[in-house]
């Protein structure tokens, strides 16, 4: 077992398991189940401790080699403003302890991490179960150059825009999430997906699933991790998680993307 074993989070968007509310629909004699009622949402604030270090690295010759990296003990602090019902702005404020052992030292203190400021307008809300579409939202976010740069990140401290496009389906005991889009890192565009499957097993636990991916336009950079969350909703406004990621080797990666693994936990609470 790795002496350090750890993801992020994540759960920025990920919402509980649908606790569905029956409720019959005009013009048909049938009942339809309501989905998540994240629309009444007004506020979210959650706290995410993860533990993410660097286990491998490539050399110049593009050679895969083992190592004991530095690591990360990062607090991030995340809150979720609902302005409308279809628009959401968020921001995530992060303190890292950094821990590197070719330096023989530890941080001495918390140090400021990437402020990550965004929006989500929603394009489409898929209201009801049955529905086929999914909802469809648009996602802008910006990454400030603030601090201390996070461990396996593609290129050091810059500005970083992004923008893209948000699916999210809600089936019964299923929950599906898909983001893409594209960001710009000193000059370099990158394309960004993520996607992750959730499945309730039993109130209130919610087991889930999924991938990152990150490209660069001129194939010089590729990421792809792998991760696994499960998440425990502690009456209808709380919800605790906990998450892991392995980033996964890829022939010809380059000479400068790190692997990283990491461990997460969180605590979000909703206010009406």
């Amino acid at each position: 077992m790795p002496q350090k074993f750890f993801v992020f989070l994540a759960a920025g968007f990920l919402s509980l398991s649908a606790s569905g509310i029956s409720s019959p629909c005009c013009g048909t004699d049938s009942l339809r189940i309501l989905a998540s009622l994240q629309e009444l949402r007004h506020l979210d604030f959650s706290l995410t401790t993860s533990l993410k270090e660097v286990y491998a690295r490539y050399d110049g010759q593009g050679k895969l080699s083992r190592l004991q990296g530095p690591s990360d003990l990062t607090f991030h602090f995340t809150s979720i403003a609902r302005l409308y019902p279809e628009l959401q702005i968020f921001g995530r404020v992060p303190f890292l302890f950094r821990s590197d052992p070719a330096a023989y030292q530890e941080s001495r203190g918390p140090r400021l991490g990437e402020l990550l400021l965004g929006m989500q307008r929603t394009l489409y809300q898929s209201l009801y179960l049955e529905d086929p579409v999914p909802t469809v939202s648009i996602l802008a976010t910006v990454k400030a150059p603030t601090g201390l740069t996070e461990l396996g990140t593609v290129a050091p401290r810059a500005w970083e825009p992004y923008l893209g496009f948000a699916l999210q389906k809600e089936r019964f005991h299923w929950l599906g999430n898909m983001d893409f889009g594209v960001s710009l890192r000193q000059r370099e565009l990158l394309l960004r997906g993520s996607q992750s499957l959730g499945y309730t097993i039993s109130q209130p636990w919610q087991l889930g699933i999924g991938s990152q991916q990150i490209l660069s336009l001129n194939a010089s950079q590729k990421m792809v991790s792998l991760f696994s969350f499960v998440h425990l909703a502690l009456g209808q406004f709380t919800l605790v998680g906990a998450q892991l990621d392995w980033s996964l080797p890829i022939p010809g990666l380059g000479s400068s993307q790190d692997l990283t693994r990491t461990a997460s936990f969180s605590l979000r609470y909703t206010f009406l």
